[in-house]
């Protein structure tokens, strides 16, 4: 009998808490999910709904409240700060702004040298060899490497954080809005660029977006999140072509539809997400929602998972 591979990421229950003055913000309350080797999970939800301190928590770089985060089999919530360093060589991190994640002052080779000196990856001798077959897996020349960050262009830019992201051979990447805050254009190239490192390299993504649009083109599985909790888990397929939440159907209905003759469910959203230093009680979408009842009001919708693997987490969803 041979034994299954366990996920290489099993969040469970994760729950991170801030206090400030006045309350406490909960940004993500009871989150579980996993993510296999060599896929990509799909995290989305609007702005506010707790989608990158979420990916924060995953990496630790925001310490959680409660809940557990394994990867690879070892517990990463409460793990001392040396041995997690160690780990961090296998999780990185793709931010939004490829501006703002790159020093000015430092050029390309500088940006890409730092994680193998870091992590005495590479010999100083072979760092420069190194250097350009990071570049050359991004689609940029080796000649790129002595120039600064303003010298390029926003797409290019993205490139570089992604090499500086393979620099240590991570098994898993976070992906917080990776391609938001380019062209419209750019963002096919540079999705294209990921799932052909995926295939390359094996490497799994969390990938946050607010986009569901972006989503479907990359993801195996997706979970929407509301105002820190999982409305609805599953593939793609199931989560964006059948979706059961009024929440998840609301996203896709706000997705432009090129074909002006294919019809749509229309639920647009009313008001704006609440605050989560003041979340409603029960469910948390009920005072957006257009299938509310009582029972929302009062009790929390446990996140339902049937014999596929899908879930939903809503009192009006049979």
């Amino acid at each position: 009998m041979t034994a299954t591979t366990p996920p290489l990421l099993e969040v469970t229950d994760l729950t991170t808490h801030f206090k400030v003055p006045g309350g406490t913000v909960q940004a993500v309350d009871g989150v579980s999910f996993t993510i296999e080797r060599g896929t990509t999970f799909g995290l989305v939800g609007e702005s506010g709904s707790g989608k990158s301190t979420l990916g924060r928590s995953v990496l630790q770089l925001t310490r959680p409240t409660s809940g557990s985060v394994r990867f690879n089999g070892e517990e990463l919530v409460g793990m001392d700060a040396g041995r997690l360093r160690a780990i961090r060589r296998s999780m990185q991190l793709v931010f939004q702004d490829p501006y703002a994640s790159l020093n000015p002052r430092r050029t390309v080779r500088e940006a890409l040298e730092a994680p193998l000196r870091i992590h005495r990856l590479v010999p100083r001798a072979q760092r420069e060899a190194e250097v350009a077959r990071l570049l050359d897996a991004v689609g940029l020349p080796a000649r790129f490497a002595d120039r600064y960050p303003h010298e390029f262009s926003g797409g290019q830019r993205q490139r570089v954080g992604i090499a500086r992201a393979l620099a240590t051979r991570p098994e898993l990447i976070v992906c917080d809005e990776p391609i938001s805050a380019l062209d419209v254009s750019i963002q096919a190239q540079i999705l294209n660029l990921m799932m052909e490192l995926q295939r390359e390299f094996g490497i799994s993504y969390l990938f946050i977006s607010h986009d569901l649009s972006v989503v479907q083109h990359i993801a195996d599985r997706v979970a929407v999140l509301y105002l820190g909790r999982i409305a609805e888990l599953g593939t793609y397929d199931r989560v964006l072509e059948s979706p059961r939440h009024p929440y998840t159907r609301a996203l896709l209905s706000a997705v432009p539809e090129p074909d002006p003759t294919r019809a749509r469910e229309s639920a647009t959203l009313v008001g704006e997400i609440p605050s989560p230093l003041d979340p409603p009680s029960g469910c948390r979408f009920r005072t957006r929602c257009p299938l509310a009842f009582d029972r929302c009001a009062v009790e929390v919708p446990a996140l339902r998972v049937d014999a596929a693997g899908d879930a939903v987490a809503c009192h009006a969803v049979a």
